[in-house]
């Protein structure tokens, strides 16, 4: 049997080589212009991974064409809508009708497979895995004291005590303040740990900025009080050249730059950003952030021996691995949106540091994995949070959340968080807050913080758009986000869709109707935002992908990004998806006006469990809906109101239980749910629809 670093170093093989380092294109044309190249591309005759890949990430990809000589080019951007590929700096005139065109994609998981090739810390590496239930041990004298930030909730506060684990579990749920959290926690460890240094990771770069900079925020406030804080800004980095320059407006001294005018410069760039048609002015913009970056990038020489808190993407943490290593141990290492992080990445870069804190939502988006191998699946597609029950008093959960409203709360809490997920205290009692999510009325969604739209097809597949979509949803959309204009600014509008193809064909359908500053946006690229206004269309919820467990974190994604109204655009075939029933019938559930009843007051009837089908009744403490019932009346089904979870239960079981519980208790006691749920159900576990 192979050993776990081994199958690791497989499972990172074989996602290599599942995600092939080159789409090709077929060229129907080529023109030049001035200095660049403008190449429109037949997209519907590409294969369904390059279909797939078109979008803006190919931005700055090398391309290639294999003449003799052969040539190359960068990517400067994608015009999606008129499938046109710019190129500059070719090396020769690249190819056209008839031709191809290769982009090689970056490829990031050759530097992690290389830190797992090394023999004796991949076997350390694993070691530690097995061990965390050993060495994981509280240790009180490192909790840190969360008084100077009395704006924290009851749970936030008790965060503070994590570090006092060495490993433990922040989970913080969309909305609940995680990153506020967190940054201040890592400015109390830095100024009750002076001498102590701290590694922050996360995936991606723009999550590293906003954690980087909530620490940074934490420490200004310290410094109010405690000087040692001020000290302690002074020694806190950001690692990397692709930082986002407006999260730093006043947090300059983060990046190590010459001076914080070359940070302000580039500030300034980020904010002139000229549209991707003006290929020209587009061109001379990039080539001066590009100047800036290289500028920066050369003085972050040797900044990790200054640092006592450096902050980068794990991606580029295993391409500094060596360097890394050399500085270790570090006192605590902090996995920022750890639930994206996979186990591999956490692994190889967790024993660097004396303490791990993960940081994240189990319950979202989990880290991507493109091929189906066990291995790669099992180490690339889990992350850390697969062991957060190994010591449950090692993990915090908050649960008061600040964007949704209260409708919107209920269905993401009931659906995906079984009903654990509140709206804060401070902010129900908050007329600002409430004012901020107040609704017009617009039609058709009228004023519902919660609305859906049905939709009489179903997506199909596009050979044009090269994946799934669905005309009349996005038409509908369009309607509905020209209506909104008239009470909202377009940039607090968010529509979201599984189907890259479904966006293009959105913006295409905005565009048309003068909307270019609404958002369009796959799931996945929006985790993290949020916007007053959400439209969520699925486009095809009777597809494979969507009845996945992964689909069912997309959205939880999607739905909890809306603080005011959710629009959800429903296909008779979208109903039936286990995970949107779900989220229905918590919708259903709380907007019915139904009576409910005592389950044990028709439990006895002749007629149960048939003629009770749609009644609202009480199981135990739990309110429900007897949602079906089988032929024979032996079984039936109650779908809990609150959580939407469908549970089948079989009526013997359920009597038998009613009558020891009533015997026990005596008359006029209310019926009350056994302890054993097994009991009920027969033999038959209880599943999630």
């Amino acid at each position: 049997m192979p050993s776990p670093r081994t199958e690791i170093i497989t499972g990172i093989e074989d996602e290599l080589q599942s995600s092939d380092e080159k789409v090709v294109y077929p060229v129907t044309r080529c023109v030049r212009d001035g200095d660049l190249w403008v190449l429109t591309v037949d997209i519907g005759a590409s294969d369904r991974r390059a279909k797939a890949a078109f979008d803006d990430s190919l931005e700055g990809a090398t391309a290639w064409w294999p003449e003799k000589p052969p040539g190359s080019a960068d990517v400067l951007c994608l015009e999606a809508g008129n499938d046109r590929i710019v190129l500059r700096y070719a090396t020769r005139q690249p190819p056209g009708e008839g031709e191809k065109l290769w982009i090689y994609l970056p490829q990031y998981l050759e530097a992690l497979r290389d830190v797992w090739s090394l023999g004796s810390w991949g076997e350390q590496c694993i070691e530690w895995l097995e061990n965390i239930p050993r060495f994981n041990e509280f240790d009180g004298s490192r909790v840190l004291d969360p008084d100077p930030f009395p704006f924290l909730r009851k749970m936030q506060r008790k965060a503070f005590e994590l570090p006092g684990w060495p490993v433990g579990y922040l989970d913080g749920p969309p909305g609940t303040g995680k990153t506020t959290t967190l940054g201040t926690m890592i400015a109390a460890y830095l100024v009750e740990n002076p001498h102590d240094r701290v590694l922050l990771l996360s995936t991606t770069n723009v999550a590293v900025d906003e954690a980087l900079v909530s620490a940074d925020r934490g420490l200004d406030t310290l410094a109010r009080t405690d000087g040692r804080a001020e000290t302690a800004r002074r020694r806190c980095f950001r690692v990397g050249g692709h930082f986002v320059a407006k999260k730093y407006e006043g947090h300059e001294h983060l990046i190590p730059a010459p001076s914080d005018e070359l940070v302000k410069r580039k500030q300034r760039l980020e904010a002139e950003r000229p549209p991707t048609d003006d290929l020209h002015a587009y061109a001379d913009w990039k080539k001066a952030v590009e100047a800036v970056n290289a500028e920066i990038k050369t003085f972050m020489a040797g900044i990790l021996d200054r640092a006592h808190l450096a902050a980068m993407t794990a991606t580029r943490a295993a391409f500094v691995f060596k360097e890394l290593r050399k500085r270790s141990p570090f006192d605590l290492i902090v996995f920022d949106e750890a639930s994206q992080v996979s186990r591999a990445y956490a692994l190889a870069l967790a024993p660097l540091g004396r303490r791990c804190l993960f940081a994240g939502d189990p319950r979202q988006l989990a880290p991507i994995v493109k091929s189906d191998h066990p291995d790669a699946l099992t180490w690339l597609g889990t992350s850390m949070f697969k062991h957060d029950r190994i010591e449950p008093r090692a993990s915090c959960l908050l649960v008061e959340q600040s964007r949704m409203a209260e409708p919107i709360c209920r269905v993401v809490s009931g659906a995906f968080y079984d009903g654990k997920l509140v709206v804060a205290e401070a902010d129900r009692a908050d007329p600002g807050w409430h004012a901020e999510r107040r609704l017009a009325s617009v039609p058709p969604m009228g004023d519902a913080s919660v609305y859906i739209h049905p939709i009489a097809e179903e997506g199909t597949w596009s050979q044009n758009y090269g994946g799934n979509i669905r005309q009349p949803s996005a038409v509908a959309i369009a309607e509905m986000v020209k209506a909104l204009t008239a009470e909202l600014s377009q940039s607090d509008i968010l529509v979201l869709t599984p189907f890259r193809a479904q966006r293009a064909l959105l913006r295409q359908k905005l565009s048309g109707k003068g909307l270019r500053g609404v958002s369009v946006s796959t799931v996945h690229r929006a985790q993290g935002s949020e916007r007053h206004t959400v439209i969520f269309d699925p486009v095809k919820g009777d597809s494979d992908f969507l009845e996945t467990e992964d689909a069912g974190r997309l959205m939880n994604v999607a739905i909890s990004r809306a603080k005011a109204r959710l629009v959800l655009t429903l296909s008779a075939g979208d109903r039936c998806n286990r995970h949107l029933s779900r989220v229905l019938r918590v919708i259903e559930s709380a907007s019915s006006t139904e009576p409910v009843v005592s389950l044990e007051a028709v439990l006895f009837d002749d007629g149960f469990p048939a003629a009770f089908v749609g009644m609202r009744v009480r199981r135990g403490d739990v309110d429900g809906l007897i949602a079906s019932a089988s032929g024979s009346g032996d079984f039936f089904e109650f779908v809990e109101s609150e959580s939407g979870r469908s549970r089948k239960l079989s009526t013997e079981h359920v009597r038998s239980a009613a009558l020891v519980t009533f015997k026990e208790t005596g008359p006029d006691a209310d019926f009350e749910e056994d302890e054993d749920d097994d009991d009920d159900l027969g033999g038959f576990d209880g599943q999630d629809d």
